[in-house]
């Protein structure tokens, strides 16, 4: 898994895709619901790829600068994140519980990618 971080990133983000897609189709029964997902999975969605973007860069980099560049990057996503927030909630008709758990939906991603990982290792579940 940590062989690959592209391979990772691409399977984050087709995780994420897949359930926004079942948001989608629930979309015009529970529009407010949806809708606060999907916004929700979208913010989650920008955050992840700038932080693996902020996160290869700062390997880059030399270590006297990486410490000040990781500190600089790691406030200016959450302060993107927080202006984000604040604007869907404020100007659009979301479920902002929902809302909450499109904004986690990146670290639920995550977790199954390692239940997937742990499963496929396992000399148990091998098919």
């Amino acid at each position: 898994m940590l062989d690959n971080p592209k391979l990772l990133i691409k399977r984050v983000i087709l995780i994420i895709f897949l359930t926004d897609v079942l948001a989608a189709l629930t979309l015009s029964l529970f529009f407010r619901q949806a809708l606060g997902y999907l916004l929700g999975s979208v913010g989650s969605m920008v955050y992840f790829l700038l932080l693996a973007r902020d996160t290869k860069q700062i390997l880059d980099t030399a270590t006297g600068k990486a410490g000040v560049k990781a500190f600089k990057t790691f406030y200016l996503k959450y302060v993107f994140l927080i202006l984000y927030s604040i604007a869907v909630v404020k100007f659009l008709p979301v479920d902002i519980f929902l809302f909450g758990i499109g904004l986690l939906s990146m670290q639920i991603a995550l977790y199954i990618n390692a239940g997937w990982e742990s499963l496929k290792n396992n000399k148990y579940f091998r098919g």
